[in-house]
């Protein structure tokens, strides 16, 4: 069984050489993982095994797909004349899926073919009738009985390789196991050129602060130093007490003065946090902060006196920063960020990626017949386009009136206008009403009173009350209007309460509530449950999209039978 550890084939001895007289009687198998370190799923893709001869000829051959919990085995029947050629041959695996948007392979490996010597099986000598007959009647026997041992062995085998599929990935992860602790040859040391483009992508972090020299090690500018150059012309020797410089102020050294290989050496390991003595003196200058007030009963320090009384002080934190420092460590404004942009549309997804071969991340295009278009977004990472599906969704339900109470402090401020002209003082049996008839108004409640118009309600005190006596009816027969919540003072609705009761018992259990799947339906989604679960999850992975021309938002929602964006606003 061949190993596949990575990228990279790993041979047992005798699998590595081929017979070209083998005919179905050998096979290779090549155990491979199923997934890839991101998760990305091989086993729908068909894989092959392409073969490349000295004489630069190419073929290419069918490998029969088994898919595991967690691992692929690819199984190869040797045949007479599926190789071309003798000697060192290379092969490599590769898959890739049936619209050709996912291609995976492994490095090529070389394997040996051996020629088989070629002999006549078959006698010429003369034979009798009788013979010739018997020889005819045995071949038949013989055929069948090759033919229901065949038939045996086949069905045997089978159910030896549906038994042993659970031995054949043990010992694919055994010999991966061996393969990774397995110690080869030494081989040249990596370098900035061995890293693949996926790799540098892979390393590239945040943005970092401007890297000066103060930032090298003592390692890093022994390895800066390079090989000794050629004497240089009308050279002189130096005296010690002459100044040679010329004064020219020379460019200052950028990371665009590095060569590759002076940033390959760069990368060491994970260094030290950063404490005080980091700081460069331009840093602790810009973190200087105003001067301060002069400090009671100070003294000047003496040169060799240690006044440090060990007691430890507080961490410096976030507030500890004066507003000049925190506006010296502010850095410059980042890019706008990219919104959703639709770049067009199209009829079906086969036009679009036909017109777009070289879409760039994040580009987005219409497609469909009619509006409302589904809306299909390239994943640089996976290299795919994925359906988010329209962005028009259904119309939401009709909401509460707005009422005074919905004002925030905020915007009632913003409604008080500005402070009209001096008035006057009305006189009694003066018309003033214009005859002009307003817009009729919200009802007057006890809130649209202002504090000055209450205090005018407040009437003249009353005469002193008298005791009630028992017997007298006080009752003058006006009917009183009737007693209601309102009446009720904070003492007498304080009095009102009476003492917590017992706990009641646990009343039934309620029926169980409606799935999201269930609640689209009655909403008019008319798609399967898998397919709804499927868009859901994408929905929620997308988050909101946003129109980076309006500004609006969209999230799923449900409308004509079908699954669509809604407006946040409307959902």
């Amino acid at each position: 069984m061949i190993s596949i550890i990575g990228k990279e084939m790993l041979f047992p001895n005798e699998e590595q050489t081929f017979i070209a007289g083998d005919t179905r009687t050998v096979s290779r198998t090549f155990m491979m993982k199923r997934y890839e370190a991101d998760r990305i799923d091989l086993s729908p893709l068909t894989f092959r095994l392409d073969v490349e001869y000295k004489s630069g000829k190419k073929d290419t051959l069918l490998l029969i797909k088994t898919v595991q919990e967690e691992s692929i085995a690819l199984l190869l029947e040797v045949d007479a004349g599926i190789f071309r050629e003798n000697g060192t041959v290379f092969i490599a695996v590769r898959g890739n899926d049936a619209d050709g948007v996912l291609n995976w392979t492994t490095a090529k490996a070389p394997v040996f073919v051996e020629g088989a010597i070629d002999t006549d099986g078959a006698w010429s000598g003369e034979l009798s009738e009788l013979k010739q007959m018997e020889a005819a009647v045995s071949k038949v026997l013989e055929s069948e009985a090759a033919r229901e041992n065949a038939e045996a062995a086949r069905e045997g085998a089978e159910k030896q390789r549906q038994t042993d599929t659970a031995a054949a990935i043990q010992e694919a992860q055994e010999a991966a196991e061996i393969a990774r602790n397995a110690k080869g040859d030494k081989g040249d040391a990596f370098t900035y050129e061995d890293f693949t483009e996926e790799q540098l992508a892979a390393l590239k972090g945040e943005k970092g602060d401007a890297f000066t020299y103060a930032d090298f090690t003592a390692e890093q500018l022994a390895r800066l130093k390079g090989e000794k150059g050629d004497t240089g012309q009308d050279g002189y020797t130096p005296k010690k007490g002459i100044d040679y410089f010329d004064g020219a102020k020379g460019d200052p050294f950028t990371y665009e003065d590095f060569t590759l290989e002076q940033l390959a050496t760069l990368k060491g390991a994970k260094g030290d946090a950063f404490t005080y003595k980091d700081f460069t003196p331009e840093q602790l200058a810009k973190l200087k902060g105003e001067k301060g007030d002069t400090g009671q009963d100070g003294y000047t320090p003496k040169k060799g006196i240690d006044y440090f009384d060990g007691a430890k002080g507080d961490a410096f934190t976030y507030e500890d920063f004066t507003p000049a420092q925190l506006a010296a460590l502010k850095g410059e404004k980042g890019e706008t960020g990219k919104g959703l942009t639709i770049l067009g549309s199209f009829a079906t997804e086969a036009e679009l990626r036909k017109a777009i071969a070289s879409p760039d991340a994040g580009d987005a295009y219409g497609v469909g017949a009619a509006r409302p278009y589904d809306i299909y977004i390239y994943d640089g990472k996976a290299q795919r386009w994925d359906n988010h599906g329209p962005l028009q969704g259904a119309k939401g339900e009709k909401g509460d009136p707005f009422t005074y109470t919905d004002f925030t402090k905020e915007q009632l401020a913003a409604l008080k206008g500005e402070r009209g002209q001096d008035g006057y003082t009305p006189q009694k049996n003066v018309d003033y009403f214009d005859g002009a008839k307003g817009e009729k108004g919200d009802p007057f409640t006890y809130d649209d009173f202002t504090e000055a118009q209450l205090a005018a309600l407040k009437g003249e005190r009353g005469q002193d009350g008298y005791t009630p006596q028992k017997g007298i009816d006080y009752f003058d027969g006006a009917k009183g209007d009737p007693f209601t919540y309102e009446d009720f003072t904070a003492e007498q609705l304080a009095a009102l309460k009476g003492a917590k009761g017992d706990t009641g018992t646990a009343g039934p259990k309620g029926a169980d509530g409606k799935s999201a799947y269930e609640t689209a339906k009655e909403g008019g989604y008319s798609g399967t449950e898998s397919d709804f679960s499927t868009a859901l999850a994408a929905a929620v992975k997308a988050g909101a999209l946003v129109d980076d021309v309006t500004g609006e938002k969209y999230r799923l929602g449900v409308a004509n039978g079908g699954l669509y964006y809604v407006k946040e606003a409307e959902a």
